[in-house]
């Protein structure tokens, strides 16, 4: 293990500090010590000292027999979501907008998250001023009417972005955060965690001068249709992976605040039909009997159910289980998260000073006492 020095100089009551790497996620589990920033350039943390937030997704599908027990602990919990057409108009025919009333009101604050995931669409609404401007009112009207205070934005444009795109969508961050302020509210805006690295529709440095909070998507690193099996989140592990949450948080440190990027940090995994029990075995994807996404709560479910055993991974530090399904006569493998993988998680959020945690999604963990367990004592 190495020990990081850092030295200051103080010249003309001007204080420089020169910090080389300073994070070390330390955990009885992982004896492992890792330096922030000696593989892409030098980074300079802030003392851990900033409140972590927490900020729950609620999905409209996960409304019914939802157990809210500890989410009163939760900073912003948002309605997970209206749907943005390509005329700026939400669509009044998705069930998201059918049930925004039945959303029940917990957490300390309550949000909503306004979502387009059609390029074309996203296209229409960011290169029309008059569109943008449309989308605001009728979001800041619709969060009047349901008592909502904070906004959360998730376009997901996947691609590179034509034109003027991307200068456009920090134009609608920049309008929409002018708006929600003169409220009292926040704004945070979800990004795919590739966004520093790629060319992609968001510009973080610009964002995150605008927005109060980037959620950075750091999951789906290995998709359900994948040709083998693999972790949702690594933490580690880029060189087999392209990218783990470790490098992404690298990146993202280098382009906005670390008290405005908050970790989103998923409840769930895939399970995925495989030739054989090893790790990254190749998946069956044309099986009938999956692949599948897997709450933590159907993970667990399934622990039980086939009596797995759980195998914690040291070059991604996440769990994942393999067993034997009679009725389809195939291997199945989960990948997925738990307290210890998700602690890991938010030791990382602790040493680099982020802002916090965003969980995708509330409802995916069941009962889970033990889970937030760790996050009460690691960041509430």
């Amino acid at each position: 293990m190495k020990k990081i020095i850092v030295a200051g100089f103080v010249v003309y009551f001007v204080t420089v500090a020169l910090t080389v790497a300073g994070l070390r996620l330390k955990n009885k589990d992982s004896g492992f010590l890792s330096p922030l920033g000696t593989k892409r350039g030098d980074q300079v943390l802030a003392a851990q000292t900033t409140p972590k937030k927490i900020f729950g997704f609620l999905p409209f599908w996960n409304l019914k027999d939802l157990n809210t027990k500890h989410y009163d602990n939760v900073d912003v919990v948002y309605y997970f979501s209206l749907t943005v057409k390509a005329t700026g108009e939400f669509d009044k025919s998705e069930p998201g907008y059918s049930r925004l009333k039945s959303a029940p009101k917990v957490g300390k604050a309550q949000g909503l998250t306004i979502a387009c995931m059609k390029q074309a669409d996203i296209e229409a609404v960011i290169n029309n001023q008059a569109k943008r401007r449309r989308v605001i009112d009728n979001t800041i009207k619709i969060m009047a009417e349901n008592n909502f205070t904070e906004l959360n934005v998730d376009f997901e444009y996947v691609g590179v972005p034509p034109g003027n795109l991307s200068q456009n969508y920090t134009k609608f961050i920049q309008e929409a955060a002018d708006a929600v302020h003169k409220t009292g509210g926040t704004v945070s805006v979800a990004t795919l965690s590739d966004a520093v690295w790629k060319s992609r529709i968001y510009n973080i440095a610009e964002i995150g001068k605008a927005a109060d909070y980037i959620i950075v998507m750091a999951y789906d690193f290995t998709r359900l249709p994948s040709a083998s099996s693999g972790p949702v989140a690594p933490l580690f592990g880029r060189e087999k992976f392209e990218y783990d949450v470790y490098t992404t948080m690298i990146d993202y440190l280098k382009n906005a605040p670390a008290q405005k990027i908050v970790l989103g940090v998923p409840f769930y995994g895939y399970e995925w039909p495989t030739v054989d029990n090893k790790p990254y075995s190749f998946t069956l994807n044309n099986s009938s009997f999956g692949p599948a996404l897997s709450t933590i709560k159907r993970t667990v479910e399934t622990i039980k159910e086939t009596g797995a055993t759980v195998v914690f991974d040291d070059l991604s530090k996440t769990p994942w289980i393999s067993y034997f399904d009679a009725g389809s006569q195939t291997w199945r493998q989960v990948w997925f998260e738990n307290e210890r993988s998700i602690g890991l998680k938010l030791d990382l959020i602790n040493q680099a000073d982020l802002g916090g945690m965003a969980i995708w999604a509330l409802g995916y963990e069941g009962y889970n006492p033990n889970l937030w367990g760790v996050i009460k004592d690691k960041i509430m």
